[in-house]
């Protein structure tokens, strides 16, 4: 039994890891003292991200039932539409308001995730 533990494989010190891995641009520390000129030319404007909204069922399977038919491609194009026709028959007062509210919220979004 003690035959089986000790084979008369050879052993190897080192492994073959392939060929070295390199950056292909190298920076420096004083790359990283102006970060200023770099944000300048690659200002965000607009972030995107998923965030949730609580709906109860029936919300969710009008969404969903609008898919199925072919209206829209997902359930989140159909609330995106829905919202949009909703948007549309709102008052111009309102639809100003709207715009300044989402506006607002956009902004507030892109300073948050910048930020990060």
């Amino acid at each position: 039994m003690g035959s089986l533990l000790n084979s008369n494989r050879v052993k190897s010190n080192s492994l073959d890891r392939g060929k070295r891995i390199e950056p292909e641009n190298s920076m420096s520390i004083k790359d990283l003292s102006n970060p200023g000129e770099q944000s300048k030319s690659s200002k965000i404007e607009s972030v995107t991200y998923y965030a949730n909204v609580r709906i109860n069922n029936h919300i969710k399977n009008k969404a969903e039932a609008l898919s199925i038919i072919g209206v829209a491609k997902s359930q989140k194009d159909a609330i995106d539409r829905a919202l949009d026709s909703f948007v549309e028959q709102l008052s111009d007062d309102e639809k100003r308001s709207f715009k300044n509210q989402l506006a607002t919220l956009e902004a507030k979004d892109v300073k948050m995730k910048s930020e990060k």
